[in-house]
């Protein structure tokens, strides 16, 4: 492994919010920040929503996402900036996600009872493509495109 493959896994695994986009079955882009928990080998993201929310309306119409997860703490216009985007393909967990369900509460345990109640669904993006984007690592450079660990 890399080093801006090290980076882009410390910067994913410690990242709180992402955004994720969508597209409606009308080919509307929707943009939302969930939390979420990241896996590696293979690189996959989890969050958590509502079923009735317009983007897990979008997942189940169309499983195409992307989105970006902002790693620096911001403090004005100027400094440097680190952070991921993706790409991949959404779908909302069937069946027994156990597994899966433990591993997200282990990270936000207040997440438990939603999920557990059914009242909020589990949802796993398939990453496809990263791109590191990191200005203190490549100050001339910043962008570099990852392609996802199976």
């Amino acid at each position: 492994m890399g080093p801006d493959r090290e980076a882009l896994e410390l910067y994913v695994s410690t990242g709180k919010l992402m955004q994720v986009a969508t597209v409606s079955a009308a080919g509307e882009p929707a943009l939302c920040h969930v939390w979420y928990r990241a896996a590696f080998r293979p690189d996959e993201l989890y969050f958590m929503s509502r079923p009735d929310r317009a983007h897990s309306a979008n997942v189940r119409d169309n499983q195409r996402a992307a989105g970006g997860i902002v790693t620096t703490s911001l403090t004005g216009l100027g400094q440097t900036v680190c952070g991921v985007t993706f790409k991949g393909h959404a779908t909302q967990l069937e069946g027994d996600a156990t597994e899966e369900i433990a591993a997200f509460t282990r990270r936000w345990p207040e997440a438990g009872t939603a999920l557990t109640s059914r009242s909020s669904r589990l949802y796993r993006i398939t990453v496809s493509e990263w791109v590191l984007f990191d200005e203190d690592r490549h100050p001339g450079s910043p962008r570099r495109v990852i392609p996802p660990a199976t």
